[in-house]
């Protein structure tokens, strides 16, 4: 990494020209035994970033950098626990660090389109069994993700349109790494399911990156237009409407009661089976629109701002090879489309 790319570890102010450096190509930091390359996405508590080997991207891993407060010590129980919801759908951490404040997972990238960019595009429509299934797949890996580890009990925390990626063979996969169940200024779960299925239903992506009783009721009261409640049937919608009214601080539903009560509005469709009416619609509604999606200046100023104060813990690379752990085959393609990296 030269100077110029460096300059972003020693600064000591806000500067947007310094965090923009990070979207850049030839950007790289050493995290651990991890050569990173430039930000791919904004995170909870920092930044998902490309991982490099040589001058190489490599595709089918990333690198999760965050703030790791001392109290938080889920090191030991994240990588088993991700283990056991991976088959689930939760995408695959590989290995887990630690170093001056800071946290990295090298987890699997996966290929696909993050549901916040599907809302809208032409003829993919959540509604009916299809956002039943939906709610069912997230509801079951967060089920799994959240059995006790070693006395540690392990949430998503901030589930969102943007953290349910629609991979190329049309499955449902959870991304972002568990956190501690007592880590402060998380969403419960169940709210953040409600909030998922009710911009899925609506074919909206909420303006805020954070949810709020307000805002969640704003998107309850939605579903129940006219030009919207003929696409759930009643007991459906009421289900969805239900956790968006969720009190934080009150009693939240298990995530295997909320499995299993989706699964019912499934009208039949196994869960864990591709539909290939659902397939065909993915297929011609990506058309042109390649896997993956590019942070915005806004994200790298965020990301930024998160990790300036843990800038001892990152450093310019250092030359060696990374040896990974041989990724997850990614399955069939969607309808005989090719993968993204295929070519």
């Amino acid at each position: 990494m030269n100077g110029d790319h460096a300059l972003w570890l020693q600064a000591t102010r806000r500067d947007s020209a310094s965090a923009a450096r990070l979207l850049a190509p030839e950007f790289r930091m050493q995290v651990g035994s991890v050569l990173a390359g430039p930000l791919l996405a904004r995170t909870l508590r920092g930044g998902l970033f490309a991982v490099v080997d040589g001058d190489t991207i490599l595709p089918r891993v990333a690198v999760e950098v965050g703030a790791a407060p001392a109290e938080d010590q889920t090191d030991g129980v994240l990588v088993e626990a991700v283990r056991a919801a991976a088959s689930h759908g939760l995408a695959m951490v590989h290995a887990t660090g630690r170093e001056a404040g800071v946290r990295w997972a090298l987890v699997e990238r996966v290929h696909g389109w993050p549901l916040r960019v599907l809302l809208g595009r032409r003829g993919l429509a959540f509604s009916g069994r299809r956002l039943a299934a939906l709610g069912a797949e997230l509801a079951d890996v967060l089920a799994t993700m959240g059995r006790a580890q070693q006395g540690v009990r392990l949430v998503h925390g901030r589930l969102s349109v943007g953290h349910v990626l629609i991979d190329v063979t049309g499955r449902a996969r959870l991304g972002g790494s568990p956190v501690a169940s007592d880590f402060p200024g998380l969403v419960p779960d169940a709210i953040g399911l409600g909030v998922t299925l009710a911009c899925a239903a609506l074919a909206v992506a909420p303006a805020s990156a954070t949810s709020t009783p307000a805002s969640n009721r704003a998107l309850a009261a939605a579903l129940d237009r006219p030009e919207h409640s003929g696409r759930l049937s009643p007991s459906l919608r009421k289900l969805v409407q239900s956790l968006l009214v969720l009190d934080p601080r009150g009693f939240l539903p298990s995530m295997s009661v909320l499995r299993d009560e989706f699964a019912r509005h499934m009208e039949g469709l196994p869960m864990g089976m591709p539909d290939p009416a659902w397939g065909r619609a993915l297929s011609d509604a990506v058309q042109g629109l390649p896997p993956g999606h590019r942070p915005t200046a806004q994200d790298a100023q965020a990301v930024y701002d998160e990790l300036l104060p843990h800038v001892e813990a990152l450093r310019p690379p250092r030359p060696r090879v990374l040896a990974l752990v041989p990724p997850p085959d990614l399955g069939a393609p969607i309808d005989g489309a090719e993968r993204p990296d295929a070519g």
